[in-house]
């Protein structure tokens, strides 16, 4: 484990890190979280975006919890998808999906699990104040064990995410993306 394309930096007192990933969408983010979450099995929670892919393009986002629960997150549609819902883009956002489904969950997992799972941090989940309130909460906890995913391009509230100090961004490439889920959960491990 020498040649780590990251390295995740001591923390000050034992604080653990936050460690993200980044990288241009349709790189492999949410596949090597999957692929961490099913190594971490039971000391992990949170949830993970699914978006698949359809002749070249997405037109639907769900969001999914480790616990087996789903809702659509986002739909590309011009006429209302959602009792609550707001604009982003092509896409209507479900505002329930993010107020309801994720925050219940993300606060289930503070109280259980080890190690919390975040992905995305990206514009679609930060139409909710709540959401990004929390996820600022979570990220500045010492004590908070989180990996995830975060949008690359520029964003507001992703970019002082990624200034915290405890946040660690990991870039995945084509050349990396098959070996740094093995590589995560090693450093992962040491903070568990």
């Amino acid at each position: 484990m020498d040649n780590l394309p990251f390295t995740v930096r001591g923390q000050p007192n034992g604080d653990k890190p936050v460690m993200l990933l980044t990288g241009p969408p349709g790189i492999g983010k949410s596949t090597i979280v999957q692929a961490v979450i099913e190594r971490l099995g039971n000391d992990a929670g949170g949830f993970y975006v699914r978006a698949p892919w359809v002749d070249g393009r997405r037109d639907r986002f769900e969001l999914v919890t480790l616990s087996g629960e789903t809702a659509t997150l986002a739909l590309e549609s011009r006429a209302s998808a959602f009792p609550r819902e707001v604009d982003f883009d092509v896409f209507k956002v479900n505002l329930d999906a993010v107020e309801g489904l994720a925050i219940d969950t993300l606060e289930v997992t503070l109280n259980s699990k080890k190690v919390v799972i975040v992905d995305e941090l990206g514009p679609m989940q930060f139409v909710s104040d709540r959401f990004k309130q929390l996820v600022w909460k979570i990220l500045t906890d010492p004590s908070r064990l989180v990996f995830g995913t975060i949008v690359e391009r520029p964003y507001p509230f992703a970019d002082d995410l990624k200034k915290l100090a405890r946040v660690q961004l990991i870039p995945v490439t084509l050349t990396n993306r098959d070996t740094l889920p093995s590589q995560l959960i090693a450093q992962l491990q040491r903070y568990l």
